[in-house]
């Protein structure tokens, strides 16, 4: 299992891999076409988002879960959710950045669809549940940001961008059972890889300050969580989640522009 610091470690050698690429110094020329940079030259910026999770599904494979010989198999998603992320980014060359991103959010309300389970007379369908399951990730993600899509003639500071990216992600679960019985209690936490892709568009609203929205879509895969049943039977839950989220935020340059 990743250990937490090794996304830290991801992202810091994903940064100073960027560096070189603008061996000689910032000229102006490392942010997208048509950025005018002062107050300090700097090719860095720094960025806050808040918002909510729209989709999201976790399909987890519970082995030994009713006795030796009985599995099942579930989809489980959540009632209400948040996402809050905080950036810190890199132009390296023109149109194009490197971005670590440190997310942090919760979900509250499960509900559960058994689809598969052995015997099939234990448990059939949906079923709401309590608890709730929270995370935080590091990610670095490459950015491209399209500048040259007629937007400017339309005299629009609107900058579309797209970008996709690497890094872990830790889940934990707190207390996560079924609601009406007791089929299942899930309370621990677990580390895995983690894909990272983004959308969205940045509003210069002032020489050093832009509105962002995005959309975040993260896919994990091998989390593995130790459960139980009624107090008494162990068991594995190995579980993938795939998540997509609406975000709006700020990005700061250190290097004041305008467009």
């Amino acid at each position: 299992m990743y250990s937490k610091f090794a996304g830290v470690a991801f992202a810091a050698i994903v940064i100073s891999a960027a560096t070189p690429a603008i061996a000689g110094g910032f000229d102006g020329r490392s942010v997208p076409e048509g950025t005018v940079v002062s107050g300090g030259s700097s090719p860095w910026y720094f960025g806050a988002m808040l918002g909510a999770p729209f989709s999201g599904d976790v399909e987890a494979d519970l082995s030994n879960t009713f006795g030796s010989e009985a599995d099942a198999v579930i989809d489980y998603d959540f009632d209400s959710a948040y996402l809050a992320k905080l950036q810190l980014g890199y132009y390296f060359a023109p149109s194009w950045r490197i971005e670590a991103n440190l997310s942090w959010g919760e979900a509250y309300g499960p509900d559960f669809n058994f689809k598969q389970v052995s015997p099939t007379n234990l448990l059939q369908g949906n079923e709401p549940g309590l608890g709730t399951l929270e995370g935080w990730s590091m990610h670095g993600v490459v950015i491209h940001d399209f500048d040259k899509l007629g937007l400017r003639a339309m005299n629009t500071p609107i900058v579309p961008y797209l970008g996709l990216g690497l890094g872990f992600k830790e889940m934990k679960a707190n207390n996560l059972r079924t609601a009406n019985q007791t089929f299942f209690v899930i309370d621990d936490s677990d580390t895995a890889f983690s894909v990272n892709w983004v959308a969205g568009f940045d509003v210069p609203v002032s020489e050093n300050i832009s509105l962002t929205a995005r959309y975040n879509g993260t896919y994990e895969s091998g989390f593995d969580f130790q459960g139980s049943r009624d107090g008494g039977t162990q068991y594995v839950s190995s579980e993938d989640a795939v998540t997509h989220a609406i975000l709006g935020g700020l990005k700061v340059n250190f290097g004041a522009f305008s467009r």
